[in-house]
């Protein structure tokens, strides 16, 4: 949704990029839809006419107090009390999409895309992986959080996913660390931080698999919860009786 004449050339660019490499391009940015701007994941296609070519994901769970204020909808005055804060339109939820590949005559990979770190939510990826996704692709900027701990603990909460829904995400960071996660939470070439480096990695496809995690959903915290408040309920029986 370019705005400027320049933007509109910068977009023609783009399209011209993938179309003489004949090479499919994901990458984020944001799309302005119904007044509002959304961060959005883009797929762009080598392959197809113009205006065929793109395939778009919105972002559903929105950073609170940076792409959104909590209530704001009921309480209109508190987006004028902080204007710093983003306003950002809300994505339908989980989509699989089916993006172009390389060759033109090879079947679409079915992709879950997450942005950020919705890729921290068990829930919103497994339902993702309900929907019949081969791969996870998770594009995020860490840059807000600095250079030590954040990309690291990002990063190793990421690989949670794979290991719950069975199958392989593709991480591209725009401060590092990206990464290929493989469905046992294996962690293959992660590029370093801060550095501009290329990522060459085979993305291993394989038919969706059932887990506990898929069968029940995210199960395992009430469990703990559950049993935590038996053990502490049964230990404070015991030394009253």
């Amino acid at each position: 949704t370019p705005y400027t004449e320049d933007e509109a050339a910068r977009d023609q660019r783009l399209e011209q990029f993938v179309q003489q490499r004949g090479m499919p391009l994901y990458f984020g940015g944001y799309l302005h839809d119904n007044g509002k701007d959304h961060n959005s994941f883009f797929f762009l296609s080598p392959h197809k006419p113009h205006g065929a070519n793109l395939q778009v994901y919105r972002k559903h769970i929105l950073l609170l107090f940076g792409e959104t204020i909590p209530g704001y909808e009921s309480f209109p005055f508190l987006q004028k009390q902080f204007p710093q804060v983003g306003n950002f339109g809300r994505g339908p939820g989980p989509v699989v999409l089916e993006p172009d590949r390389r060759d033109p005559h090879a079947t679409p990979l079915k992709i879950a895309p997450v942005i950020c770190y919705e890729a921290l939510f068990s829930g919103y990826l497994l339902e993702g992986a309900r929907k019949g996704a081969q791969a996870i692709m998770n594009v995020t900027n860490d840059s807000w959080f600095g250079y030590y701990g954040e990309p690291e603990l990002h990063l190793a909460l990421s690989a949670f996913r794979s290991i719950e829904a069975r199958l392989p995400l593709i991480r591209a960071t725009n401060t590092g660390i990206s990464a290929l996660i493989l469905q046992d939470g294996s962690i293959i070439s992660p590029t370093r931080k801060s550095r501009e480096e290329i990522l060459l990695a085979t993305l291993p496809v394989t038919e969706p698999r059932k887990t506990l995690m898929l069968a029940w959903g995210d199960w395992f915290g009430g469990f703990a919860l559950g049993c935590s408040i038996v053990l502490i309920g049964g230990g404070l029986l015991l030394r009253l009786y």
